[in-house]
């Protein structure tokens, strides 16, 4: 073979050989790249069949806190979160009772807690003093809560005049307020407009969901709302997602949104709830919390919500109304938060929701409040028997109403939450609001 024909020869192999490799490179990422964006998202489609059928949630612990109290924690509980991480946790850890070990031992799986000393620091007002700083955070739902041992034992500085300056927006913008004027003012949806002596439905303008619709109270004002229509506007809830569940089958899931005042994102000064039902899974931190659950079910074969419940009681961090609970959770969103449960909504839920909220109002000056909230499907079938959650509410306060400062940094959207706090100081505070209302009513 001459020169010319062995340069030829090996020209032809190598564009053979590249134009196989641009074949191969074709089959592996071109053309598949649509099935691999295909299989991706039957992949993520899938997710919810990953779903499972779980113990059912049970609003009554195993133990009360006083037999944790004596039996794990030896007599002794301080309620401070500094004390609770170096003395009683320690404690609890060694106990060879087996209740006490075996609850421990799911606390550890729920929570990881650490405490950092921080060097001393000169203060203008207290001058030199040491300090630490606790941090807890949920290998679950990815939350990290930070409490600074110093701020939760200092007394806080309140506004108490703010529900003046909540009196005087309420007034100015009860003028031009759409929601007191439902039936002028307001859409309705293929189910109409319900209306009672303390609520109304209506349907929402700019939909987030193809079922989407919002309930009002009667009157204007976003915080002087009667425990009776309170408990009214909850209720009105139900009966919208039955008939949405009745009419479209595929939707079952239940979430409900209710912001109040406009520091805390609400675009109406007039109370209202959101409500939209999905199809596919719930919306943001319930479905963030069902599939914790899941996790959890998988490794320890139990209710991942009765042992939120349980840890907590040992804490003495549970507040007991009927068959509802509410949790001074010591990891969440934000500062002020309480994790409300009960197996599904009814009035003992939408009461204590009522007092939690009094109790923002009453003991904290905090009239900036977000609230969400997700119900069981209320419908049966496999769909609705995996993973079923129990109905849940996360309230929040939002910080200083009248500030232009947002509460929001993105410390935390993206990252820690700075808690000043004490979990304990949350509990007792509704505990005694519960007492003097039902004392009152």
């Amino acid at each position: 073979m001459d020169s010319v024909n062995r340069s030829k020869y090996r020209f032809s192999i190598i564009l053979g050989a590249v134009v196989l490799l641009c074949l191969l490179y074709y089959n592996a990422v071109g053309e598949p790249a649509s099935q691999l964006s295909t299989r991706t998202v039957e992949g993520l489609q899938s997710l919810g069949k990953q779903y499972t059928v779980w113990k059912p949630f049970i609003p009554t612990p195993r133990k009360n806190h006083e037999w944790y109290k004596s039996q794990c924690f030896l007599g002794a509980f301080s309620e401070d979160i500094e004390s609770f991480v170096l003395v009683e946790l320690p404690t609890w850890s060694s106990s060879d009772i087996p209740e006490c070990k075996e609850l421990y031992n799911r606390f550890s799986i729920l929570y990881n807690i650490k405490h950092r000393p921080i060097d001393d620091i000169e203060n203008i007002s207290h001058g030199k003093q040491n300090n630490s700083v606790i941090h807890v955070s949920s290998p679950l739902t990815f939350e990290h809560a930070v409490y600074n041992v110093e701020a939760t034992r200092t007394p806080k500085v309140i506004d108490s005049d703010i529900f003046k300056w909540v009196d005087k927006v309420s007034n100015e913008t009860a003028k031009n307020c759409d929601f007191c004027s439902v039936n002028t003012q307001t859409a309705i949806d293929e189910f109409g407009r319900s209306e009672n002596s303390s609520s109304a439905r209506l349907s929402n303008t700019f939909k987030l969901e193809k079922w989407h619709t919002i309930v009002v109270t009667r009157t204007h004002h976003p915080t002087n709302i009667s425990k009776d229509a309170f408990i009214r506007l909850l209720e009105s809830t139900l009966p919208w997602i039955r008939m949405v569940a009745a009419k479209d089958p595929d939707y079952i899931f239940p979430n409900m949104i209710w912001d109040t005042l406009h520091h805390a994102g609400a675009s109406q000064m007039h109370p209202h709830i959101q409500i939209m039902v999905s199809p596919d899974h719930y919306y943001g931190f319930a479905e963030q919390l069902r599939s914790a659950a899941q996790s959890y079910h998988n490794h320890v074969d139990e209710n991942y919500f009765n042992d939120v419940l349980e840890t907590h009681e040992a804490l003495g961090l549970v507040t007991h109304y009927h068959d509802a609970v509410a949790i001074s959770i010591i990891t969440g969103k934000t500062d002020l938060e309480v994790l409300l449960l009960s197996y599904t909504p009814g009035e003992a839920l939408y009461k204590l929701l009522y007092y939690t909220i009094t109790t923002l109002h009453q003991n904290f000056y905090e009239p900036c409040h977000s609230v969400g909230m997700a119900w069981p499907p209320v419908v049966g079938g496999q769909r609705a028997a995996q993973a079923r959650i129990p109905a849940i509410i996360r309230v929040a306060a939002r910080g200083d109403c009248d500030s232009t400062v947002s509460d929001f940094t993105a410390r935390e959207l993206y990252q820690i939450v700075l808690r000043k706090y004490s979990p304990w100081e949350i509990a007792h505070s509704i505990r005694n609001t519960i007492t003097k209302e039902e004392k009152g009513s």
